[in-house]
């Protein structure tokens, strides 16, 4: 122990800078203050696998803490990703390839119609979200239900239905009207459908 402490004394005057005592610190004394260090690091590892009666590896291992502590929505992993890429552009660095490969594609995907969040100009505002949980809190639908809607936007009873559980016994005509309603003046909807030179009407504008 004597050797020990004598060589940790050495050790931390070499890192602050000091002189050192040739007849005390030596590069054996500082080798061994390592290897003690080590061996020390060993046994308290040794300790907290006994304890916990866990087994410890080399390797860093990553443990969930908490799971799902959050539910985001396809706008709220949008506004990351973009974020996300433009801080890297604004660092003048890159990525991961296999990461930037999973942001690209998945912003594509969300981009896309028919996801409302293809529409341009975007109907969804960083307001959207409390605006709309405001306005639906009277009907007391879960938090997957709502969820669901700012991700799908449905535009109709009908499309609404899908969203939401036993919707017909839960709610009134009027009430789904109402949330339809709801759901159109905070998120907005695509344009309607022009027609063409023959009369055919497409699917609804991506803009």
């Amino acid at each position: 122990m004597w050797q020990l402490n004598k060589s940790l004394v050495c050790l931390v005057s070499y890192s602050k800078g000091k002189s050192l005592n040739p007849r005390h610190c030596t590069i054996r004394s500082l080798t061994a203050t390592v290897t003690h260090l080590l061996d020390f690091f060993a046994l308290y590892l040794a300790s907290l696998c006994r304890r916990d009666k866990t087994s410890y590896t080399t390797t860093t291992t990553m443990k969930v803490v908490e799971a799902q502590a959050a539910v985001l929505s396809n706008y709220e992993v949008l506004q990351h990703l973009t974020q996300q890429k433009d801080r890297y552009k604004q660092r003048k660095r890159r990525g991961p390839p296999n990461l930037e490969t999973v942001v690209r594609e998945l912003i594509q995907y969300l981009q896309s119609y028919p996801n409302p969040l293809s529409q341009k100009p975007s109907t969804y505002t960083p307001g959207c979200i409390s605006q709309l949980l405001e306005r639906l809190s009277p009907y007391e639908l879960s938090k997957g239900e709502v969820v669901m809607i700012l991700n799908l936007r449905p535009a109709s009873v009908a499309a609404l239905n899908t969203v939401i559980e036993e919707m017909s016994e839960r709610f009134s005509d009027e009430q789904q009207e109402e949330m339809v309603n709801i759901i159109l003046e905070v998120l907005g909807q695509f344009e309607a459908a022009q027609p063409d030179a023959n009369g055919n009407a497409d699917e609804a504008a991506e803009s």
